[in-house]
């Protein structure tokens, strides 16, 4: 039908999107690793590595212990391995490069990502048009927005930049990196897991099956070889009014 929404299929909609995300994965690491050689990320590490190196020689222990290992220790290693950290954390050279290095790692990781979404999610969709990236095309699937009218570059824009890359993508990743680096604790896990739920439960009450991306953007993902799209909100009304005027003239007779 012409106003009928041809939503796409789950199975369909899941295997794009494992297609996509080792595309998008894929680049990231590529351009991570080129941002990594630009900014010299691997010099602050080793110069790390070579501050905890040279106080665990002078103190007679290791620095990267776990709590069973520091538990075991007695009260005298107890208190040598925090004269150790207290050494470690209190070295300028140390404190210099390890601030690089935790700020060189967001950046990759962050920069990275941005640019392998912006190509797989926003750059692809303008060349194959109606949000197709190249998962989407292989498996038939398109992008429209909600009232039936085809998306603008600023629609996807929204989609991908704003609801993918900032909501989905980089406030997860943000939280593991403060877990990873141990800035905050359980709270962090919990929220990357209400994101998870908050997402799977978009999908499955709304109609049209939208992540928050699509909510976002005012968008959905169909079935593309049997839904009709409208070039603009005027020629979508032009025909629902025709539509309603023939349905008008049927009832009279």
């Amino acid at each position: 039908m012409m106003f009928d929404l041809q939503k796409a299929n789950m199975t369909k909609r899941i295997s794009a999107f494992i297609f996509d995300f080792i595309i998008t994965l894929t680049l990231a690491v590529a351009f991570g690793t080129v941002i990594s050689f630009i900014t010299r990320y691997d010099s602050h590490y080793e110069a790390c590595m070579t501050v905890i190196s040279r106080y665990e020689k002078e103190y007679g222990i290791l620095y990267s212990i776990d709590e069973n290992e520091y538990t075991s220790l007695s009260e005298a290693g107890k208190k040598n391995y925090e004269a150790l950290c207290n050494a470690i954390s209190s070295d300028k050279d140390f404190i210099y490069h390890n601030h690089c290095y935790l700020n060189l790692s967001l950046l990759i990781v962050s920069l990275g990502l941005f640019l392998g979404v912006l190509v797989v999610n926003y750059i692809i969709p303008l060349v194959l048009k109606d949000g197709k990236t190249f998962g989407k095309k292989i498996f038939g699937l398109g992008v429209m927005r909600t009232d039936h009218v085809r998306v603008t570059p600023l629609f996807i824009f929204i989609r991908t930049i704003l609801g993918k890359y900032t909501i989905e993508i980089m406030v997860p990743v943000l939280l593991a990196f403060m877990i990873y680096f141990g800035m905050i604790g359980s709270l962090g896990t919990a929220f990357i897991l209400v994101m998870l739920a908050v997402q799977i439960i978009c999908m499955i009450v709304t109609k049209t099956n939208s992540c928050i991306h699509d909510l976002l953007a005012g968008t959905v993902v169909i079935d593309f070889p049997t839904q009709k799209i409208y070039e603009t909100r005027e020629e979508m009304i032009a025909a629902k009014e025709k539509k309603a005027a023939e349905k008008a003239a049927n009832a009279a007779y």
